[in-house]
């Protein structure tokens, strides 16, 4: 907020976050989406994410529009490498729409959906993994 907040930013973090948050406590997709959306006020936020599968796909930079894309992967998905590679393969903004849908993803299915080949090569694995564990426990 210190320089240019906006509000729908905000607000899609939020939901984003919220949804991730319930997925580690074990919710499951739909129980953690409808769980965001409740806990959303702002209303273009609100509009976008609660008709999901109605509104186009445009994975950019906005904060809004990667948190739907990422949510619609997720929703249209099943496992965690499926919802990764459909993410990174819809163009646009692919690392961070990749980044966010692995969040969301990561907390739905767990590390052990997280396919061996792509953790080898991972720098600094020790020091995330302890990184990761720590937030799940605060999490719970």
């Amino acid at each position: 907020r210190l320089t240019h907040y906006d509000p729908v930013a905000g607000a899609a973090s939020g939901f984003v976050n919220r949804m991730a948050s319930e997925l580690c406590r074990g919710w499951s997709v739909p129980d953690a989406y409808l769980a965001a959306l409740a806990a959303c006020r702002e209303p273009e936020t609100l509009a976008v994410l609660g008709a999901w599968r109605s509104h186009p796909i445009f994975p950019s930079l906005d904060a809004l529009e990667l948190a739907h894309a990422a949510l619609a992967v997720v929703k249209t998905t099943t496992t965690f490498a499926g919802a990764v590679e459909a993410a990174v393969n819809m163009g646009g903004d692919s690392d961070t729409l990749g980044a966010v849908t692995g969040a969301l993803a990561g907390a739905a299915y767990g590390a052990g959906a997280i396919p061996r080949d792509w953790l080898a090569p991972l720098e600094l694995r020790p020091r995330l993994v302890a990184l990761a564990d720590g937030l799940a426990r605060i999490a719970r």
